[in-house]
This record gives C-alpha cells, structure tokens and sequence, in this order.
C-alpha cells in the first residue's frame, strides 16, 4: 500500500523536529565552512578577486554573496538531510502566506533598521578602530556600476531571506526551543550576529534577528522571517547608497543625507512601536491557546502508527522529542519512511557546544 494510499491527505508533512546538540553543530559547522571555505577560494584565485574588486565593488560583492550564501546553503542541507527534519515547513513551523503578519513583520524589522542604523554605524567604526582593524570602504566604480548594484540588490536580498532564515531560524532557533521561547530568539540572534564576523554588522544584525526570531516563534511561519529578512536587507542597502555622499552625483540628491537622520529615527520607533503592538498581542494570545495557527481548517496533517493502525493529525500537533532510550512504539513518516523522532540531547554537552560556537565566531572577528 502506498503512503497516498494510505493518507487520504496526500503527501504526509514531516513532524520531526532539531534538537539543541543539532542547533550547536549546525552553527560550528557553518561557522567553520564560513571561514575557510572562502579563505581557500581567495589563495586560490587571489588574482581573479582582486581584479574584480579593483574593476567594480559591486560585480565583487555580488560574487562574495553568492559564494556566501552557497556556502550556508550546503551547511544548512546537508544538516537537514542526516537529521531528516524540514527547516521550512516541520515540526509545527509551516510557510505560508499570511498577509497580516507579514506585512507587519515588514514594519517591526523595518523600524528596527532604521532606529537603529546610525547606532550600529558608530558601533561599528568605534570598535573597529580600537582593535585596529578600521579601514574605510573603497567603492571602486566602472561604467556598469548600476547594473552591477541592481545586481548586488537582487542577490542580497533574496539569497538571505531564503538561506539564512534556513539556517537561523529554520535550524538553529528551532533546536534551541526546548531551552525556553526567550532563550531560542536571544541565543539564536547573538549567533546570526557573531555569524557576519564583523563589528560594523553587530549591532543591527543582532536586534534584527531578535525581531524576525520573535515574529516567526509567534506565527509558526517560516515566511514571515523570510519576508522580514528580504526587506531588511533590501532597505538597509538602498538606504547605505541613499545617504553615501561618495556615490551621489546628481544635485538634487546632495541633501539627502542631511535630511534623513532625523526623519528616519521618528519613522522608526513609529514603526517599532507598531510592529511591537502587533505582536505582542499576539503573544497574549498564544500564551492564552488561541493562536491563529490552531484553528487553520486546511493544516497539514502527519500520520502517526501505533500497533498497526494510522492517526492523522494536525501539524500543529507537535511532537515532543523522547529521551534517548524511551521508545513509546510511535512511528511516523519521515523521508518516506515509517521512523521514529529524533530524541532529545543532553543540556550541558549542548551548553559546552553552543559556547564553543561562539568562542569560535568571536575569535573569528578578530583574525
């Protein structure tokens, strides 16, 4: 008998779930590639990249994304694969759209960005400076700079919305869940900040990721964060260009950047101050059980077996992960087979590896 044949739903959604050792390794992993994967395409075609920066900042930055963004992908897949879990759409978390939440998230990580953005500057420039590793950016232009920036645009924007939610929200936050809602949003934005490895991305990457974890642990919905990622880096581009004076040259625009500072910051905590509302309440009501995710009719079911006989539920059923050695004869399909869950890991083998995770990412920033 078939598994369509034996789920009238169709294809049966994957309720397996990470735990915090999976969250751990994924991020030394990640972190690990991150490093020195491009440390070996850069001995290796040192010329070509260097060429490439020194003809346009631009057409190189677009190729730093890609090969980046690659990078994680794989960490995230592989991951994701040997631990038979969905990051985007299991273990209770779906991607879906919700035009409410979405469009709100839009608005709190759009008002984390700009109250923001001139304090993660100075930060940046001031540590950078102290520990001697400030050098200012050289844009070097060609006559297909513009084409090159939209470029650049594109790829920053969707590649990380996709990529990094993966592996951030989609592996890491989510394995870190069993240390407590809180702990999984804080943990996992000091990991996705330390993660760019330097200090100029500190400080917004940080609130960011706390605005995009917190927006998708409420939803359940994977999309969310990924619209909230896609127009963040989306806006903070732009906006860098908008207010660089060293790459305005039409006169119109000379002022510009005088004039945003003080617009940007009311617009911002405007924005905070509504996009905190929104979900707040509906944190209170998820603390309450009325979430707008229980009551969706058209779910996503699993399909459970125990002694033989199937029980469809709902994937907001979730499934809590089992001690190692506890087996309580539930099986369910995982990647097309009958499995068991993956079970729970120890909590202080997970503390130890999540706290060489971050001593890795820090000594990272300074080399």
């Amino acid at each position: 008998m078939s598994l369509k044949d034996r789920n009238p739903y169709g294809r049966a959604y994957n309720p397996n779930r990470f735990n915090t050792t999976d969250s751990a390794l994924a991020y030394i992993l990640v972190l690990s590639a991150f490093y020195f994967i491009p440390l070996a395409l850069s001995w290796m075609f040192k010329s070509a990249f260097n060429a490439l920066y020194e003809f346009d900042y631009y057409a190189y930055a677009s190729v730093n994304a890609i090969v980046s963004q690659s990078i994680i992908l794989l960490s995230a897949a592989v991951f994701a694969k040997l631990r038979r879990v969905n990051p985007f759409d299991g273990g209770g978390y779906r991607a879906k759209f919700d035009g409410v939440a979405i469009l709100m998230g839009i608005v709190l990580i759009m008002g984390v960005m700009l109250t923001f953005y001139y304090v993660h500057l100075r930060f940046g420039e001031d540590a950078e400076k102290i520990v001697g590793s400030y050098f200012p950016s050289k844009i070097n232009q060609s006559d297909f700079t513009p084409l090159f920036f939209v470029v650049y645009l594109a790829l920053i924007s969707v590649l990380p919305a996709i990529i990094e939610e993966m592996m951030f929200r989609g592996i890491i936050m989510r394995g870190l869940e069993s240390f407590g809602a809180f702990a999984a949003v804080i943990i996992s934005s000091m990991a996705f900040s330390l993660m760019h490895g330097n200090f100029s991305q500190l400080i917004l990457q940080f609130f960011g990721g706390i605005a995009i974890g917190t927006a998708v642990i409420l939803t359940k919905n994977q999309l969310v964060g990924s619209a909230m990622h896609f127009f963040n880096n989306l806006f903070s581009t732009a906006f860098t260009v908008l207010i660089s004076t060293e790459l305005i040259t039409e006169p119109i625009f000379l002022y510009v950047p005088y004039v945003t500072d003080a617009a940007c910051i009311v617009i911002g905590i405007t924005c905070l101050i509504v996009g905190s509302l929104y979900f707040y309440k509906l944190a209170l009501k998820v603390k309450n059980g009325d979430s707008p995710n229980c009551s969706d009719k058209n779910a996503k079911r699993y399909v459970v077996f125990l002694d033989g006989v199937a029980e469809f539920k709902s994937c907001y059923d979730v499934v809590e992960l089992g001690d190692k050695n506890f087996d309580d004869g539930k099986r369910y399909y995982i990647c097309g087979k009958l499995r068991k869950m993956n079970c729970k890991s120890n909590a202080v083998i997970s503390s130890l590896l999540l706290a060489t995770g971050g001593v890795i990412a820090i000594a990272l920033m300074f080399i």
